[in-house]
C-alpha cells in the first residue's frame, strides 16, 4: 500500500510540474536512468584457458623439460589454466641422457609428455583451437624429431598433420602462440606464407655455428622459408603483432649455467600473451626487454637508458645531470 501511495503522489507530481516525466522513473530501479546516455565499461578478455604441444620427455629426443615447466609455472602464478597435449605415436628414437647414445627402446611421444604433465595430457588429435585462447610450444629436440622430421631431412622437412593442423586453427582464429627454442621453427614452416617474425636467439655465421649457439643452422632454414628472423638472446623475445606470434631462444643458447635465464624468457613469453588476450598495448621495458633495442632490432645511442630496468631514463635525473656537467667540466 506504501509503495502504491508514493506511486500516485509522483503521478500527481508529473501533472503539476512540467519538468518532471513520470516515463524517466522505473518502478524496479531506485534511481532515475540519467546514466543510460553514459558509455558503457567494456569488460576485457581474461586470459584464463591455454593449450600446451609437448613432445615427449627430455631434450634430446622430446620437450625441453626446463622450457615446459617454466612455461607452466608462469600460468600457473598468472591463474591460467592449461591442458597439455602430444602426439600418440612413436618418438624417432629414445636417447641416453647421460651419455648422449641412441638406445634400442622404444617410447611413445604422448606417454612420455605424461611424465611432465603429470598424467594429464591428451592426444593432439582432439585438440581444437576454439576451446583455448592461445598455444604454446616448448622446444626441445623432440620438435624436430616428433612433431616434424627437420632432424632427419634438415631443410626439406615436413611437420606433424595433427601439429599443423592445431596451429593453422589458432592462427586462423587469430588467437596467439607462443614457441621457445627450436620449436619457432615449425611455425615458420606451417605458416610460410605469413612470413612470420621470430627468434631463435643470435648467430655469427650462420654456416659454422659456434659453441654458444650450436644449432643456429635453423634459423637459415627459417629464413630460407620465408620467416624474418631477429637476433635476440637467450632470456629475451620476438614478438610478431600482426601473426599473434611470440617466440623465445632460451635453451637455444649452449653458454649459460643457470636455469633461470630460460625461467624468466618463458615469463616474459606468458605475460605478453596475456597482454595480447586482453588487447593492451606492449611495451618493451614492462617485460624487461633490453631497452637500446626495438623490436626491430633497431639500436638506440648508447647510454640512452640507465642499465637498471627497473629505473626512469637517466635523462630525467637531475642527479645524471650533475654528473654529466661535472665530467664536462673534467
Amino acid at each position: 500500500m506504501m509503495i502504491a501511495r508514493h506511486i500516485l503522489k509522483l503521478q500527481n507530481l508529473a501533472k503539476t510540474t512540467p519538468f518532471f516525466r513520470f516515463s524517466e522513473f522505473n518502478e524496479s530501479e531506485s534511481a532515475f536512468n540519467h546514466n543510460e546516455n553514459r558509455p558503457q565499461r567494456v569488460q576485457k578478455p581474461r586470459f584464463k584457458k591455454v593449450a600446451i604441444i609437448l613432445s615427449g620427455c627430455g631434450v634430446y629426443d622430446g620437450s625441453e623439460v626446463t622450457e615446459a615447466v617454466s612455461l607452466m609455472v608462469h600460468l600457473n602464478k598468472n591463474h591460467v589454466s592449461f591442458q597439455c597435449y602430444a602426439p600418440n605415436q612413436n618418438q624417432m628414437h629414445v636417447v641416453n641422457h647421460i651419455t648422449g647414445e641412441v638406445t634400442t627402446e622404444t617410447r611413445n611421444v604422448l606417454v612420455e609428455s605424461a611424465r611432465i604433465a603429470r598424467g594429464d595430457v591428451k592426444d593432439i588429435t582432439q585438440l581444437k583451437g576454439e576451446d583455448y585462447q592461445a598455444v604454446l610450444l616448448p622446444g626441445g629436440f623432440g620438435a624436430a624429431k616428433n612433431l616434424s622430421d627437420y632432424a632427419v631431412n634438415g631443410a626439406n622437412f615436413t611437420v606433424n598433420t595433427e601439429v599443423e593442423r592445431a596451429l593453422r586453427e589458432f592462427h586462423s582464429q587469430k588467437k596467439p602462440i607462443g614457441a621457445m627454442c627450436i620449436s619457432p621453427l615449425i611455425l615458420a614452416k606451417v605458416l610460410q606464407n605469413e612470413k612470420p617474425k621470430i627468434t631463435m636467439g643470435r648467430v655469427d655465421n650462420q654456416d659454422t655455428p659456434n659453441k654458444y649457439w650450436p644449432h643456429s643452422e635453423a634459423i637459415n632454414v627459417a629464413e630460407k622459408l620465408g620467416a624474418q628472423h631477429f637476433q635476440r638472446n637467450a632470456d629475451k623475445f620476438q614478438v610478431d603483432f600482426e601473426n599473434k606470434i611470440v617466440t623465445a631462444p632460451a635453451m637455444m643458447f649452449n653458454g649459460f649455467a643457470k636455469f633461470s635465464t630460460t625461467f624468466d624468457g618463458a615469463g616474459y613469453l606468458v605475460n605478453i600473451i596475456d597482454q595480447i588476450v586482453q588487447g593492451n598495448s606492449i611495451k618493451l621495458e614492462t617485460f624487461g626487454e633490453k631497452k637500446q633495442e626495438n623490436f626491430d632490432g633497431e639500436r638506440r645511442p648508447r647510454g640512452q637508458y640507465n642499465r637498471n630496468n627497473n629505473r626512469r631514463p637517466r635523462e630525467n635525473s637531475e642527479h645524471h645531470e650533475q654528473h654529466h656537467q661535472y665530467h664536462e667540466q673534467q
